[in-house]
């Protein structure tokens, strides 16, 4: 599919519940004042209305606002301090339910799916000498969101962090996606850890595209099932697979192009 046919990033699920919770909070900021008289304690609820209204704003019109308004730098990993004082209420919840989710269900950290290629969560108590890594030390680290600042207590002894940041439910622009797996499968010694924030959907298909191009898979579909033998909550949406599959026909596309280009008697026997 042609880059300017893929339709602009958004969920719709995501866009209605943080807009009905901006919603709600602006409404429990702004009435009881009309009954009590101004309450700072009350206004103050602003804040977190605003942050999900902005992120709610993103998810409908354009994921793209959201990486952009949190402001993660991809060479780095970084979140800006303006972006962190400012989102602070959504960010500490959000981190709180993340924290207290993952103690309850209990799912591993990461799980290996394939020679060379693990996939996990955001790696909060985990290094890069980890005893799981002994094996095959990890070479690469791709992260795959926006709304984590990066780990460099993990990462940092790492050759190679790459960083193609989108919320969660979506995925990066496909010509991005596509540059950090090739620079992933540049090194056939490269071990790497793929994470999002749960290690679901946003990480499960960027692993999913490296297998279908070391052909191990013949497409994103089979690499599901595939992966799934090893790391059983890995699941993500149709639209997140739809901008990873435009990824691979750029990928397709490039590789038939080189094929052209090659002089006659590269081709001849």
């Amino acid at each position: 599919m042609p880059t300017s046919l893929v339709p602009v990033a958004t969920d719709l699920h995501h866009g209605f519940l943080h807009t009905f919770l901006g919603l709600l909070f602006s409404a429990a900021a702004i009435i009881p004042p009309f009954i009590d008289g101004i309450s700072f304690g009350w206004i103050v609820l602003l804040w977190p209305a605003l942050n999900l209204l902005l992120l709610g704003a993103s998810y409908l019109c354009n994921g793209k606002w959201g990486v952009w308004l949190l402001g993660k730098s991809k060479s780095t990993g970084v979140v800006s301090l303006p972006a962190l004082v400012f989102f602070f209420p959504y960010l500490l919840g959000m981190y709180s339910f993340w924290y207290l989710k993952h103690m309850c269900l209990g799912e591993q950290v990461c799980n290996q799916v394939a020679a060379g290629i693990w996939v996990g969560r955001f790696p909060l108590n985990l290094l890069s000498n980890d005893s799981r890594f002994d094996n095959r030390k990890l070479t690469h680290v791709v992260d795959l969101t926006c709304e984590f600042p990066s780990r460099r207590a993990f990462h940092g002894n790492i050759q190679t962090y790459l960083c193609a940041p989108s919320l969660d439910r979506l995925l990066a622009d496909p010509r991005t996606l596509l540059d950090c797996a090739k620079k992933v499968l540049n090194d056939s010694d490269s071990c790497t850890y793929v994470h999002c924030a749960n290690g679901h959907g946003r990480s499960g298909l960027f692993a999913g595209m490296l297998l279908v191009m070391r052909g191990e898979c013949k497409d994103l579909d089979a690499a599901k099932i595939f992966m799934r033998k090893k790391r059983s909550v890995i699941n993500w949406q149709p639209h997140q697979q739809a901008v990873a599959q435009q990824s691979l026909d750029l990928w397709s596309t490039s590789r038939s192009e080189e094929n052209d280009e090659q002089p006659l008697e590269c081709l001849l026997p």
